[in-house]
């Protein structure tokens, strides 16, 4: 000690005064990272609310089940005067945090200490970029929901889910939907459902909810899940949360509106793929789909060229060969005259 005394009395004043700049920047070096890893060490929740009463619920049902420190961003929305997106995106530039939940307010937990499990699968997978509770491993090119070949017998292509669905539109009792084909704690998906989705504040400095596109309450999962699949970044299911989700979706004319906007944005991406599925397969998948999906357009009142512009957008997709793009074509004028 007095060695280490006299070493530093010998030095020159310049060398004491660098000595002592060095020692302070090294103590606020390591009181930042001390603050950075107790902000990753919490979670900032973002909520689209559109009633009292479910809002005022999960709020206590976060606070009993949580186990760590939490934010809770709720942003009222009764009127639907604002798209999800738009107040999404406002909870990130608000959040302090590092880790970002965005969740439904008619949920509630079924899993203790859930958010601790959230930081844990964040700290142990640096590639995971969005985390869900309910994905496919299939996001086809023909517009669709998260769970892209409904219907499509011997599709090999899987869904990955742990959720107690509740229904709110249909007289149906609860569903537990669990899924977990490999039995794994994580498994890689193309897209992810929107009732529970986590990310990160570092994500979210390159990506945002589209609301210059999305300006309602659909297609916003989607969105996300394709551009942090852009970014190079995992798109994941976990089943280690269980949570009770109150209410189905609703497939409206808004929903197909959006729809089509999104694939129309994304095609040159599209297919998004982690299914064990042949070029062959993915053909007569698409086909299907395509022609199930403008089926219920032209149904719905779209005419037949918005129709054929959406196959052209999907032209920039290396999977829509000419043989695709012409008999789904086809499919437009026969469907079309039978309206």
């Amino acid at each position: 000690m007095e060695k280490r005394i006299y070493s530093f009395l010998c030095l020159s004043v310049k060398d004491k005064l660098n000595l002592l700049r060095l020692n302070s920047l090294l103590d606020r070096c390591l009181k930042g990272v001390f603050l950075l890893q107790t902000l990753n060490d919490m979670i900032s929740i973002i909520i689209c609310s559109a009633n009292k009463a479910y809002l005022e619920a999960i709020k206590q049902d976060i606070a009993k089940t949580i186990g760590c420190e939490h934010e809770i961003l709720a942003y009222k929305n009764s009127n639907g005067e604002k798209g999800i997106c738009e107040i999404y995106n406002q909870g990130v530039a608000d959040a302090k945090y590092e880790i970002l939940c965005f969740m439904h307010e008619d949920i509630a937990y079924k899993t203790q200490d859930w958010g601790q499990i959230v930081l844990r699968i964040f700290r142990e997978n640096p590639s995971l970029g969005l985390l869900g509770v309910a994905g496919g491993d299939y996001k086809s090119l023909a517009p669709s929901s998260w769970f892209s070949f409904a219907g499509s017998e011997g599709f090999k292509g899987k869904y990955y889910i742990n959720l107690l669905q509740g229904f709110k539109f249909e007289n149906r009792d609860t569903l537990q939907e669990y899924r977990n084909p490999y039995n794994e704690r994580l498994s890689k998906v193309a897209c992810l459902d929107g009732v529970w989705l986590c990310s990160t504040k570092e994500i979210f400095s390159k990506v945002q909810f589209d609301d210059s596109m999305l300006k309602g309450f659909h297609g916003y999962d989607l969105d996300l899940s394709m551009a942090v699949n852009y970014l190079g970044k995992d798109v994941a299911v976990t089943y280690e949360i269980l949570l009770h989700h109150f209410s189905e979706g609703k497939y409206d004319k808004g929903w197909y509106s959006d729809i089509i906007n999104l694939h129309k944005k994304w095609a040159f991406t599209l297919p998004i793929s982690y299914a064990k599925v042949s070029t062959r397969e993915i053909f007569t998948l698409e086909k299907r789909m395509f022609r199930q999906f403008i089926y219920e357009c032209l149904r719905n009142g779209y005419s037949k060229n918005e129709m054929l512009e959406l196959i052209c957008y999907s032209k920039r997709s290396k999977k829509m060969s000419w043989k695709l793009f012409l008999k789904i074509a086809f499919s437009i004028v026969v469907y079309s005259g039978k309206k």
